[in-house]
């Protein structure tokens, strides 16, 4: 029976297939094709949807990843992203892929990124984050920020693949940046400060601030500067310092009107003024000078203008506020420096002044070997009774008895003299002494008892 059923399915599929190759197909035929499709067409929707799932997953978990990743080809095409990298470069969902890697890197970094990837390819290797490389990313609106990457490598069928992870360290560098300028304004500031402490000249003192400031590293400033000290009258500043130029063509003014130019509009509003190219605003204008910009602070104590800070950037520099900052307290540092000097050289004024003492009716200082003052003057007494003596200034210099009979006291501060003011007008008779000296040296004379009711 086997083989009958054998041999039946042989005529079957031989009259079939001459059905076929005459161009008849029946009704079952179509309908167990049509059944073979669609169980096919099933199999692959469900194949489908595992696949849709798997990515699905693998997507999520790449998009759980706390860092920006994507894939890349040798040719540096991105296959594969998340969303957070999307986020950071500021992208669709879906734009970056298929395109070149290139679109988020600066242009100016693209020649060396080429043979990086290429170095890359030919000699795979994990590279950790923190590298020694500056790296920055370009956003899609043309934003650079600060970012570390992570290197890593795959294969798959024999093809080499590359993954990076991108990290934005944009508040981490600043920070970073932060505490850098704040040791920088720390050393510097100290700097200054023992420089008010040299004996040297004013100007000597102002070159050395220049020359510190000039040489700091988080500053992005050309070496030039110069420091300016406001006159006497107030209406002007005369240079004081300068710093960087060698071509006397590309010298600063020596003397600057306060309220002209963007050193005198600094000055006279107490206020910083920034360019940031040589513009209409400088007094000397001349077609060869030389392309800079100006940070032009004032020098301010007590409110007051006492000189001004002019330091150099390149043309185009962009304006940081950080730096103004750093430079405005060097500024007022500076100020200390200047009025530290000028109350030594009023000490200086004052000192010798006393030293000379008043002088006569000639002109001339009194030459007695003393300092003269009020301690060479008449001391001070009641009105004496008729026909005794009066305290006279040589009984100063007499002996104890004398000197007990009258108060002692310095004379002004400073002038090293000493005085002696009689407080009883007149030295005792012998017989009162004992009295006189019972009530004490220096007690009025209405208290006296040798002496009251006598009298004075």
């Amino acid at each position: 029976m086997v083989q009958a059923a054998a041999l039946k399915n042989r005529k079957e599929n031989m009259n079939r297939e001459q059905e076929t190759e005459a161009g008849i197909i029946s009704r079952q035929d179509l309908v167990r094709q049509f059944e073979d499709v669609q169980q096919h067409m099933r199999e692959l929707e469900e194949g489908r949807r595992r696949l849709e799932k798997e990515r699905l997953t693998y997507q999520k978990l790449l998009d759980a990843a706390p860092d920006a990743v994507l894939f890349v080809d040798r040719e540096g095409r991105i296959l594969e992203v998340n969303a957070r990298l999307e986020n950071v470069f500021n992208y669709d969902p879906g734009e970056l892929n298929g395109r070149s890697i290139e679109m988020l890197i600066p242009e100016r970094f693209r020649l060396r990124h080429r043979q990086h990837v290429r170095d890359f390819f030919a000699h795979p290797r994990q590279r950790p984050m923190g590298s020694q490389y500056e790296i920055y990313g370009r956003r899609k609106n043309g934003e650079e920020f600060p970012a570390d990457i992570s290197l890593n490598f795959l294969v798959i069928d024999g093809v080499l693949y590359a993954s990076a992870s991108v990290r934005d360290i944009t508040e981490r560098k600043a920070l970073d940046d932060k505490l850098i300028r704040d040791y920088h304004m720390q050393r510097v500031i100290s700097e200054v400060l023992k420089t008010a402490l040299r004996p040297v000249p004013l100007q000597e003192q102002l070159g050395s601030i220049l020359e510190l400031i000039l040489s700091v590293p988080v500053l992005f400033l050309e070496e030039k500067g110069a420091i300016y000290l406001v006159n006497d009258d107030r209406t002007s500043m005369s240079l004081a310092a300068l710093q960087g130029f060698d071509d006397s063509r590309d010298l600063p003014c020596r003397d600057i009107i306060i309220g002209r130019c963007l050193c005198g509009e600094a000055a006279g509003r107490c206020k910083t003024v920034y360019a940031d190219r040589y513009d209409d605003r400088h007094r000397l204008i001349r077609d060869d000078m030389f392309a800079h910009g100006h940070y032009c602070v004032p020098i301010v104590d007590n409110n007051e203008c006492v000189g001004l800070l002019n330091l150099y950037v390149k043309e185009g520099h962009k304006h940081n506020g950080s730096e103004e900052k750093f430079i405005t307290v060097i500024a007022d540092t500076t100020a200390l420096v200047i009025r530290h000097h000028r109350n030594e050289k009023e000490r200086i004024r004052l000192q010798e002044q006393r030293t000379a003492g008043p002088r006569g009716k000639d002109g001339r200082s009194r030459q007695d070997g003393r300092q003269s003052g009020p301690s060479d003057q008449e001391p001070p007494h009641r009105p004496r009774r008729a026909g005794q003596a009066p305290c006279r200034p040589q009984d100063r210099r007499k002996g104890a008895a004398v000197r007990r009979r009258h108060q002692y006291r310095g004379g002004p501060p400073g002038t090293g003299a000493q005085q002696y003011v009689c407080l009883c007008a007149a030295p005792a008779p012998r017989a009162a002494a004992p009295q006189h000296q019972r009530g004490g040296r220096g007690v009025p004379a209405e208290l006296c008892p040798g002496h009251r009711g006598a009298g004075y």
